[in-house]
């Protein structure tokens, strides 16, 4: 986690450095629609903008596929919406905010004294995004976007489990920067 704060941080720098100095001395329009790929979570997406740079991000999550401790099988997926605001925009990058929904679901096994048992577990996740979006026309990159900042939410968890774990219950998790949330990258391509 650390780490991929660090490396959002230098990225963050290095966009900033590069579009310091404008040459086009406009932000380009962005009204074509867009596909795009994000961290936190890892998903894949498309962008319908609106004018002035407004936006809806309608987003998968990419499955996550794992075994946990006990020998259990795990899948997890989702998707998320949002709707990009710019705060202020200036040649060539626009400083952000997006509130956003973030919806998943995971399936998992668990094995005990050689007896399989489920857990599902729902998870809704409401919260935002803070940063910059980066128009790389400034270096010679056209109908790209990098979104650079800082994803924030709440967590409320729904868990459905075997009758026999007596695991059923659900669970609230105020502001948090954690998996799912934390440093966040986009990159995002006009066509």
């Amino acid at each position: 986690m650390k780490r991929n704060l660090i490396i959002s941080i230098l990225l963050f720098a290095a966009v900033a450095v590069f579009a310091a100095e404008d040459v086009t001395e406009t932000t380009p329009n962005r009204i074509a629609p867009a596909i795009g790929v994000m961290n936190t979570p890892l998903a894949v997406g498309y962008k319908m903008p609106f004018a002035d740079h407004y936006s809806i991000d309608l987003m998968l999550h990419v499955p996550e596929f794992y075994k946990n401790e006990s020998g259990g099988n795990c899948i997890e997926f989702g998707g998320l919406a949002g709707y990009n605001i710019p705060l202020r925009l200036e040649e060539n990058i626009a400083f952000m905010i997006k509130p956003q929904f973030d919806l998943s679901y995971s399936m998992e096994t668990i094995e005990i004294l050689d007896k399989n048992y489920s857990i599902n577990t729902l998870s809704l996740r409401p919260g935002a995004f803070i940063g910059i979006e980066v128009f790389l026309e400034e270096v010679g990159v056209p109908n790209v976007n990098i979104s650079l900042g800082f994803t924030a939410g709440m967590e409320y968890n729904i868990v459905d489990a075997d009758d026999e774990l007596g695991y059923n219950e659900s669970n609230f998790h105020i502001p948090m920067a954690t998996h799912p949330f934390g440093a966040t990258v986009a990159a995002w391509w006009f066509f």
